[in-house]
């Protein structure tokens, strides 16, 4: 019998094969038994608010508006976090609220004075939903364009990252697979224009950098990564969930009690 996605859910997301790739266990509790998280990390919690304030910058500008203050970039960054049940909240060991606060305020003061903060083109898309099928036999791809823009000569399609540290070839060579999957669904919005993939990434540092990384469109690559897709939903069809250990990703896995509890009953 075939396996069904939780909720009724019938498409697939880019992190949900990543994550289905990284722990196949993981992938299960989440999207097939549909367990509530028991945790989030304070690092995903900060990625979502940053997230949310430059999505705010760009739709002010986007109605013609001047860019919001720094002020109003912060409001915006903490009602996002205030979302989250704070008791769920997991910190790292060096991490706590105050050090949350300063480390927002400096970047988002790194990306106003960012070229990216008033980009050449007209803004055609924030948080652009789109889905579409990308292989026979394989749930509609659903994508969210963070940024896309139109600069008359090709068509930009952005998307943000926070990191720890700056990003490499190496990195941005991992991340790739994600804008390649998307380039599949915006090629209709493009009309004949050539796209220009890329990643913008804002380093959570002392002295915060905002870096733009740009993905060449490989039709090889983007061949391989649907053939990636399938191969991973071929596995999930084969009720393949197995669990990945890794150093990595288990301290801060928010079914880390659901998992002990698993192997305890499994010894």
């Amino acid at each position: 019998m075939a396996v069904t996605l939780a909720g009724g859910r019938d498409y697939l997301s880019y992190s949900a094969i990543a994550l289905y790739r990284s722990c196949g266990w993981r992938f299960f509790l989440k999207y097939i038994a549909g367990m509530p998280e028991e945790t989030v990390s304070a690092s995903l919690v900060f990625g979502t608010a940053f997230h949310h304030a430059l999505q705010h910058h760009f739709e002010q500008l986007m109605m013609g508006d001047r860019p919001p203050s720094l002020d109003g970039l912060l409001e915006v960054f903490w009602a996002s976090w205030r979302t989250s049940d704070p008791a769920a909240i997991q910190f790292s060991n060096c991490g706590n609220l105050g050090v949350m606060a300063d480390l927002a305020e400096r970047m988002l003061r790194t990306f106003q004075a960012s070229e990216l903060a008033n980009p050449p083109g007209a803004i055609v898309g924030i948080e652009e939903e789109l889905r579409g099928p990308i292989l026979p036999g394989v749930p509609d791809l659903l994508a969210r364009l963070d940024l896309v823009i139109d600069t008359g000569r090709e068509l930009r399609v952005i998307d943000f990252k926070t990191s720890k540290s700056r990003w490499n070839r190496a990195k941005v060579a991992e991340a790739a697979p994600q804008l390649w999957l998307y380039s599949e669904l915006v090629r209709e919005l493009a009309n004949g224009q050539p796209l220009q993939l890329a990643f913008a990434v804002m380093t959570k540092a002392k002295t915060p950098r905002f870096e733009l990384h740009t993905v060449p469109h490989e039709p090889e690559q983007v061949d391989l990564t649907k053939r990636i897709v399938e191969h991973a939903w071929a596995g999930i069809q084969r009720r393949e969930f197995h669990a990945r250990p890794s150093i990595r990703h288990c301290p801060q896995c928010p079914y880390r009690q659901a998992c002990y509890a698993w192997v305890d009953r499994s010894a």
